[in-house]
């Protein structure tokens, strides 16, 4: 604008040396007067023109200082957001600390819980498969019974005797278990020596030392029989 101003005010000065050449013509009478009459014209013109443009120039340089009072200004007001701003990120930072750190201690206890909870499934297990395992062997030992004779000892029965039992003896195969829980549950008894059934017929189930075993029944032979509780 300033660049602009300054051509013109040396168009103006131009002119002005060129408008008073021109009188300078007229007095000798060298100028024709419509020529001299566009030359103020193009004068008053250029003179308005430059004088629009100071006017113009002075509302620039007032807006150019309201501009930069404008800019101090928000510059001040920035800095006091940017401040307030980063003291509320350090305030957020301060309480997500404490948040977060109330929320690693819940977890650290809950991990506690779930290990102590795992340890604890853990020992219920070991009991219910210590209880299976007396589940089933209670539920072996009640599936046997022994016949017994009047007294409420266990019968003893002589080779011979055995086509007259009601029950069905037990099998071979089950020589060792039933055996065992005649030691086991029945005290009045007088034998260690149990009949079993095999395909062929009764054989015996002796103690011998700590292993029941089976043998050829002799008819001299004698014994108790054991019996399954369903059968």
């Amino acid at each position: 604008m300033k660049f602009t101003k300054a051509i013109l005010s040396a168009l103006v000065v131009s002119f002005s040396l060129l408008t008073a050449s021109a009188l300078a013509l007229h007095a000798q009478d060298k100028v024709d007067p419509f020529i001299e009459a566009e030359l103020k014209q193009i004068k008053n013109a250029l003179t308005r023109m430059l004088t629009r443009f100071a006017d113009y120039d002075d509302k620039l340089t007032n807006l150019d200082a309201e501009l930069v009072a404008l800019q101090n200004v928000f510059e001040k007001s920035l800095q006091g957001e940017v401040a307030n701003l980063r003291s509320s990120i350090e305030d957020i930072k301060v309480t997500h600390s404490d948040e977060l750190a109330e929320m690693n201690s819940a977890i650290e206890k809950m991990e506690n819980g779930s290990q102590k909870i795992t340890s604890e499934i853990s020992v219920i297990k070991s009991q219910i498969d210590i209880l299976e395992k007396k589940l089933i062997d209670i539920e072996k030992d009640d599936r046997y019974r022994v016949v017994q004779a009047n007294d409420g000892f266990a019968q003893v029965f002589q080779f011979e005797d055995l086509d007259r039992v009601q029950v069905n003896v037990s099998e071979a195969s089950e020589c060792s278990e039933a055996g065992q829980w005649l030691v086991n549950k029945v005290p009045m008894r007088d034998l260690n020596t149990l009949f079993v059934r095999e395909p062929e017929g009764f054989s015996t189930c002796k103690l011998f030392g700590t292993e029941w075993l089976v043998a050829d029944a002799l008819s001299s032979d004698a014994g108790h029989v054991v019996y399954l509780l369903d059968q």
